[in-house]
């Protein structure tokens, strides 16, 4: 479901009732107004929308571009919203006194980021940044940075360069990633991902394309929403390293990863990435 909002009370009251915008439905900023955020909001820009979001205190909401939008992202505070843009969208981000932006450019779009203070950036993809001296940037890809010295740019040629950069908990060469489903087990593109079985892709390619030819897998539960908004359930995917796709500089989208099959079973887990325990049935 697709909820518009075009003014801040619109916003605050489709948060409140839409599970602060991470729950089944898109909430979109469809006017160019400043609309403010305190919290881990998720929301929407498309077409040639322009809105202003501000991020403030310690939120860390995700602000999503599609199409040729244009949204501009202010952080302050210690505020930490992520931008991702997709399409040929060019979302502006703003990042002041010790707020840390997490940039994403996929596909053909132009993501900006202008930094000021002591902020601190992550950028992905074809992102340029404007910085002052003071700024630290950690960039992967093929960001254009210009001001600051204080860079560092992660290469990312393994799989477990990949799980490293983004958190993901590996024991004994195993990766614990994740799969956003419907409430038939299933993935948007047919895959069954029941809890008790191991998945195993029909048409692995071998690695070779970024999507397609495997299966597809994220680093946490809420960022598996991106690939399947409509999500019900998630489940957590034992997934050996020996069977994930390495990561290339020119992915469009290096926030998943591809891999042949899951070594062990997959099971239910909630947004957080606990486990779901099933209640044991009386005989």
């Amino acid at each position: 479901m697709r909820v518009e909002v075009s003014n801040q009370a619109e916003l605050d009251a489709a948060l409140a009732k839409h599970e602060n915008g991470w729950g089944y439905d898109k909430i979109v900023l469809a006017a160019d107004v400043t609309f403010k955020l305190t919290s881990d909001a998720r929301v929407f820009a498309y077409g040639s929308s322009a809105p202003r979001v501000e991020a403030n205190g310690s939120s860390a909401p995700c602000v999503v571009a599609y199409g040729s939008s244009a949204p501009r992202v202010v952080a302050y505070d210690s505020s930490a919203p992520r931008v991702v843009a997709y399409d040929s969208s060019a979302p502006r981000v703003e990042a002041n006194g010790s707020s840390a932006p997490c940039v994403e450019a996929n596909g053909s779009s132009a993501p900006c980021v202008v930094a000021k203070a002591y902020a601190r950036l992550e950028v992905r993809g074809h992102t340029k940044v404007e910085a002052q001296p003071t700024v630290s940037v950690v960039g992967f890809g093929k960001p254009v940075i210009a001001g600051t010295d204080r860079v560092q740019i992660v290469k990312m040629e393994t799989p477990a360069d990949w799980c490293a950069f983004y958190g993901v908990e590996v024991v004994d060469g195993v990766a614990t990633l994740y799969k956003a489903v419907g409430d038939d087990w299933k993935s948007p593109r047919g895959g069954n991902y029941t809890p008790g079985t191991i998945v195993e892709a029909p048409d692995w390619d071998g690695g070779v394309a970024e999507c397609g030819g495997g299966l597809h897998f994220s680093p946490r539960p809420t960022m598996a929403l991106a690939f399947h908004p409509e999500a019900k359930r998630f489940v957590a995917c034992p997934v050996a390293l020996a069977d994930m796709r390495a990561p290339r500089d020119t992915d469009g989208m290096p926030q998943k990863c591809k891999a042949r099959r899951t070594c062990a079973q997959v099971y239910e887990v909630d947004r957080d990435g606990e486990r779901v325990e099933k209640a044991e049935v009386a005989a």
